[in-house]
């Protein structure tokens, strides 16, 4: 047989020309008794333990015979694409566990003060910078009145007139909390409308005390009798806040 590239005579059933080293394909007619080399493509016995033309060593993956044609030699190793590890399924409610109990103790440690609750002290910056602490007893047993303020707001402004004239006829202890104010501005709005020097006016720098009564608007009204809530409100009404005061035991000043 002759080597279809060159010409070269070659002995049949040797698909490997030692002359141009072309390879010519397997024979459609080769007997399922012989084996064909994987490296040179010779068509030989298949009890050969090797290959008799350029040593191949024979495998069990190597019995190419009958019609089958040895398939092309490769080094490179058959890539496998890399998969991302999902999270497993059970860790899904497991997850949603934590997050409900890690909520729900986020809100347990955060205050809310609603009516008839006790108030934890709490300490703000007066508009003289001083601490002040605030916890809704005093001595004389008056009425704490917090309103909460923006100087923005026109009915903050409203109030603030109605608490200075409830604090020259009852026994309140008004203190007046500007929310996220400059010192500046509340001292202002404190003197604009004549609130006395001895009624404390503080910073609520965050808003976390305004939070914390679970204000929802401004003005905010809460009513402290020894260190309970007694009644809150936003908005304003005139004599409102006189009346609720009085609802929740403040006396009269004797003239």
């Amino acid at each position: 047989m002759k080597c279809e590239n060159c010409g070269q005579t070659i002995e049949d059933g040797c698909g490997f020309c030692v002359n141009c080293g072309h390879q010519s394909p397997a024979p459609g007619n080769v007997s399922r008794d012989t084996i064909t080399c994987p490296d040179c493509g010779r068509v030989q016995a298949k009890a050969n333990s090797t290959c008799d033309l350029c040593g191949h060593l024979f495998k069990a993956t190597d019995a190419y015979a009958g019609t089958q044609s040895a398939p092309a030699f490769s080094n490179k190793r058959e890539s496998k694409p890399v998969s991302k590890q999902a999270m497993p399924v059970y860790l899904i409610p497991l997850a949603a566990v934590i997050f409900i109990v890690s909520l729900g103790a986020y809100y347990a440690l955060r205050e809310n003060y609603g009516v008839g609750e006790h108030i934890k002290p709490f300490t703000l910056q007066s508009i003289s910078a001083e601490d002040y602490t605030v916890t809704g007893k005093n001595d004389q047993g008056a009425i704490t009145a917090l309103l909460f303020f923006t100087n923005r707001c026109p009915y903050c402004h409203m109030e603030a007139g109605e608490i200075s004239k409830a604090y020259a006829s009852l026994n309140i202890q008004p203190i007046l909390i500007g929310i996220r104010e400059p010192a500046g501005t509340a001292a202002y709005f404190a003197e604009k409308h004549g609130v006395p020097e001895e009624v404390p006016v503080l910073i609520d720098s965050d808003g976390s005390i305004f939070s914390q009564f679970d204000g929802k608007g401004v003005p905010f009204n809460v009513l402290l009798k020894d260190g309970v809530v007694v009644d809150k409100w936003s908005g304003f009404a005139p004599g409102h806040l006189a009346k609720q005061a009085r609802a929740a035991g403040a006396e009269n000043l004797p003239r």
